[in-house]
């Protein structure tokens, strides 16, 4: 974000839109394909059903690496401990305001309650608070004789 002459955030505009499409819906060769199999006019195949697709994954090691390339994910479902469908997801419409962690597809991992937040006097009582019982630690121990 640039900032105007007083300081204050200006919204930038993207210069072109990305957008990211997994080859097929399911995750598991078995959803509906982006490009489906089809044949041309002159008899040659192209797209993508469950046989090429596994065909592919087969031609992997890194199975990280067939996820990245086919389904724009890293995240390999088939050996991980925590499945997608266990994480729960914040609405984000009905948040007030404060900070989001975490973030993916729209979809709000972690939520930081903006009231929750220290202001910055207490942030400082604090601080000044842990620096009076780190000093009155140190007369202790210095003059325990």
């Amino acid at each position: 974000m640039n900032t105007t002459e007083n300081g204050d955030k200006k919204a930038s505009v993207p210069l072109f839109e990305s957008k990211d499409y997994p080859v097929e819906t399911a995750g598991d060769g078995s959803g509906q394909f982006l490009w489906p199999k089809q044949r041309r006019s002159d008899g040659k195949w192209f797209g993508f059903d469950a046989d090429i697709l596994a065909t592919k994954r087969a031609q992997y090691l890194n199975k990280i690496h067939f996820r990245a390339q086919y389904y724009n994910d890293p995240h390999d479902v088939d050996n991980s401990p925590i499945q997608r469908d266990l994480f729960q997801y914040y609405d984000q419409t009905i948040l007030p305001k404060g900070i989001i962690i975490g973030s993916s597809n729209g979809n709000v991992l972690m939520y930081v309650p903006q009231w929750t937040l220290p202001t910055p006097l207490v942030r400082s009582l604090i601080s000044l608070a842990l620096l009076s019982l780190a000093l009155t630690a140190f007369t202790i121990i210095i003059f325990w004789k």
